[in-house]
């Protein structure tokens, strides 16, 4: 008897630690099993997804981000549950609901306060137009092509680049025509949906990552932000019986860079260039002027709005930096073709790119009531929303090659697109003031051109050369 007894305390002693480890292990197993069980389908399937970044929250309002709150990229990938991303409430599209409707919201409080912008004109360059007024698109029947650059033209560019930035500095926004022309609009527009279209379905098969060709948006359903690469050739139609190798020999050796031709047309045949450096106040004389002075390429990129796509909220691309009065970028969008209203032109709000202008505009708290207030059917609106609903606003109604010229600080949003079938596209480049560090907000630009910190001179050096068929750095 004693025997068994001490037989069976001693299997006791054994066994005990293993059973009570699998024990505690099978027991968590479980409790984590019902836990899990027992979430929301969209929170399980939340926890799974494959995000193309990690998610961010900023405190800035941007063309792609807006202010405080979280920012997450939308997947572009399946699910491990097998499910699309697009079968799947997220926090993206909860927030996406919330912006559309402070956008609609805001839409209403502005209705009545747009005219469309206007050509700006200067004395001794033509008749008519001005800044704001009610023109619509006149520039529209006016399909000029940009001149080509001469002594004669420099000067005249430079003389009426001083005047353009008189109402730059003043206004924020200015409008100017024909720095593109209509067959190299199309072209680029042709171009830039067709590398689009390419670079959509590289990612659906997962060769490459979303953030490799395009960037962060605000309100991204029907809308994309995609950065531009500085050689693009342009692509030609040919009804030959080639084959496919040999038609792609074709377009290596007939295209051309249409994104050279195009940043010609702007930098070199028009007053943009000129433009550029006299709001940074760069070039005060040849003999002072230096490379290292001369405006930063911040942004190439192209902004797609397709039917479908919503109001956005009205914002600035860049925070006012405390103490700098001058702007810290200069962008220039370019319609790639007509744009009109059932499109969702851009809405500007001159004026708004000063310290006190933002300082109202970040006050989105309510007054206090009074007792007046009680009997009234509507709350009194905020800072904020007064200033939206008192302030004058501009429609960029363009005509294709013309563009919208603005103070990245100034307040601005992206129109709703109605259109039953046509997409709005808007070719853009900004340019950073040197004397500025970060200015607020991170840019639409390729990494390689990002690294390059390419000059405004260097890509008019450039430019110059490949005019003329030389070798370049940076254009091929």
């Amino acid at each position: 008897m004693a025997t068994e007894r001490s037989s069976r305390r001693k299997t006791k002693m054994i066994h005990h630690p293993l059973v009570g480890i699998l024990t505690s292990w099978s027991m968590l197993l479980l409790i984590l099993a019902c836990y899990y069980s027992c979430l929301p389908t969209s929170v399980q399937a939340f926890s799974s997804l494959h995000y193309s970044s990690p998610s961010t929250t900023t405190t800035t309002t941007h063309r792609r981000r807006t202010t405080t709150i979280l920012d997450l990229r939308r997947p572009t990938t399946t699910t491990r549950l097998g499910a699309t991303t697009d079968e799947i409430p997220s926090l993206y599209q909860e927030q996406e609901k919330l912006l559309v409707s402070r956008g609609e919201y805001e839409g209403e409080l502005m209705k009545d306060t747009w005219v469309p912008l206007e050509p700006n004109q200067v004395k001794g360059a033509g008749a008519g137009g001005g800044f704001g007024g009610m023109g619509g698109n006149k520039g529209s029947k006016h399909k000029k092509k940009p001149l080509k650059q001469t002594s004669q033209t420099k000067s005249l560019w430079t003389a009426q680049a001083q005047a353009h930035a008189q109402t730059f500095r003043r206004e924020g926004i200015l409008r100017l025509d024909n720095v593109l022309s209509a067959d190299t609009a199309s072209a680029l527009r042709d171009s830039l949906y067709q590398r689009r279209h390419e670079s959509e379905a590289l990612i659906q098969t997962g060769t490459l990552r979303p953030l490799d060709r395009f960037a962060d948006v605000l309100l991204k359903t029907n809308r994309c932000d995609m950065p531009v690469p500085l050689l693009l050739l342009e692509e030609e139609n040919d009804d030959s019986d080639d084959t496919d190798d040999t038609m792609q020999k074709k377009k290596k050796k007939n295209g051309k860079n249409i994104v050279a031709q195009a940043l010609h047309e702007v930098l070199l045949s028009s007053p943009v260039g000129p433009l550029v450096d006299q709001v940074f106040a760069t070039t005060t004389s040849s003999s002072t002027s230096t490379s290292s002075a001369s405006p930063i390429l911040y942004e190439l990129s192209c902004l797609m709005s397709d039917p479908g796509s919503q109001r956005q909220v009205v914002h600035p691309d860049n925070p006012y930096l405390e103490g700098r009065d001058e702007p810290t970028l200069l962008t220039c969008f370019i319609a790639l073709q007509d744009i009109t209203l059932e499109m969702g032109p851009t809405t500007w709000l001159p004026q708004t790119h000063t310290a006190e202008m933002h300082q109202a505009f970040q006050n989105d708290a309510p007054p206090p009531q009074t007792d007046n207030d009680n009997d009234s059917p509507r709350r009194p609106l905020s800072e904020k929303d007064r200033l939206l609903a008192t302030q004058p606003a501009v429609l960029g109604l363009l005509p294709r090659g013309s563009c919208g010229i603005y103070d990245s600080r100034l307040l601005h949003c992206g129109g709703a697109n109605r259109h039953a079938d046509r997409s709005r596209a808007l070719f853009y480049v900004s340019f950073q003031n040197p004397r500025v560090g970060y200015p607020g907000n991170p840019p639409s630009i390729l990494r390689e051109l990002r690294d390059r910190r390419l000059t405004l001179r260097e890509l008019q050096e450039d430019l110059q050369a490949y005019e003329k068929g030389q070798r370049t750095r940076y254009f091929g």
